[in-house]
């Protein structure tokens, strides 16, 4: 066969559209990287970054801690044909070492984060089942290692400390591609997340005693589509029974050929309403602490996610630290449990900006 006709099968490959692709066809050749920046949905509050994001600084004096790890795999396998272990060990300059271990896997036709806890430097994994794994390790300072069992919890389809109570595992979304921009935003949620049963407004904290009672208070801050085949929705978490207040970021399009998710993630106070969404990436500011009372964060960290099409997900790429404005911070400072607001433009370059890699490169997934 000639290098020409290898060229344009391989194009043709690239170019193939998601519904033609298999399920999580990428799971198993993906590197590391890639998985390690795929969004949990469990909020962008990290104490340490995967070695593929790249960091940098705008009129800080220093880089934030979170950007020095060096950071190595110690194990990556699959589990069965629709999970995949990896084990990162970490360190950095001052001796700080932690040992990461996540679980990726198909669920629902998506590569999702399954899990992922940190342990003490030398934490062992005892057995690997796609329905239990068992660890021997501990966070605890000086804490001698224990035994941690995380089960397959479909429920909540993810890894959890006890079994599941559902019998049967949600499939692939069977919703048509052509329906995206028309679906109702209940009904489009409710492919990713069943945490909005009856869309927007009042959730109590104890339904059946207290109806009434609004705990949480759900509003919609963004439905829109982006060019043809994405769409965003930004769902807003005002906690009314307590403090503080989340946005939930989702961006929705065809995977394997059905609507699905192509990103989510969770952030506290944010993000602003500048989210930037094409075929190619996603970016957004949400506030960031530095040693900050928890009232009045004095940073902006713009997160910039670039399209994996081996994953059909966005994956983390990039994430810029700079100073909040003196405006921002005020209106924090009142102690309002709404979003507050951030600057909605880029800051322009800076000549003292600095860009760094987030550790050292992992190695690539071994056939």
């Amino acid at each position: 066969m000639g290098w020409a006709v290898r060229v344009l099968i391989l194009a043709m490959l690239v170019a193939m559209p998601a519904l033609a692709r298999p399920a999580c066809s990428g799971l198993a050749t993906s590197s590391p990287n890639d998985l390690l920046g795929i969004p949990g949905g469990t909020g962008w509050a990290f104490d340490w970054l995967p070695p593929g994001v790249h960091c940098s600084k705008e009129s800080l004096e220093r880089m934030p801690p979170v950007c020095t790890w060096h950071s190595t795999v110690a194990q990556d396998h699959m589990i069965g044909d629709e999970r995949r272990l990896l084990l990162v060990r970490t360190a950095q300059t001052d001796g700080t070492r932690w040992d990461y271990l996540f679980v990726f896997g198909c669920v629902a036709g998506e590569v999702r984060r399954l899990l992922q806890d940190r342990f003490n430097p030398g934490v062992k994994i005892s057995r690997v089942e796609r329905a239990r794994i068992i660890v021997q390790g501990s966070d605890q300072p000086d804490a001698a290692p224990r035994r941690t069992v995380f089960y397959w919890n479909e429920q909540l389809e993810q890894y959890a400390f006890g079994p599941s109570l559902r019998v049967s595992p949600r499939g692939p979304s069977k919703r048509s591609c052509h329906e995206l921009a028309t679906i109702g935003t209940d009904e489009l949620l409710a492919i990713r997340t069943d945490r909005f049963p009856h869309g927007m407004g009042c959730y109590s904290a104890d339904p059946e005693n207290y109806p009434d009672q609004c705990e949480w208070k759900m509003t919609l801050a963004a439905d829109r589509m982006i060019g043809d085949d994405r769409r965003l929705v930004v769902v807003g978490r005002d906690h009314r029974g307590g403090s503080g207040a989340w946005n939930d970021v989702f961006v929705f399009g065809c995977v394997s050929g059905c609507l699905g998710t192509l990103l989510y993630e969770t952030f506290e106070y944010g993000p602003s309403s500048d989210v930037e969404v094409s075929a190619d990436a996603v970016a957004l500011s949400t506030p960031g602490w530095a040693n900050d009372p928890h009232c009045c964060p004095s940073r902006e960290d713009r997160l910039t996610y670039a399209w994996s099409a081996l994953l059909q997900s966005y994956v983390l790429r990039s994430v810029r630290f700079a100073p909040r404005s003196h405006s921002a911070r005020s209106n924090e400072g009142a102690g309002s449990t709404s979003a507050p607001p951030t600057s909605s433009a880029s800051p322009p370059p800076s000549p003292s900006s600095e860009t760094v890699r987030a550790g050292a490169a992992l190695p690539e997934a071994k056939p």
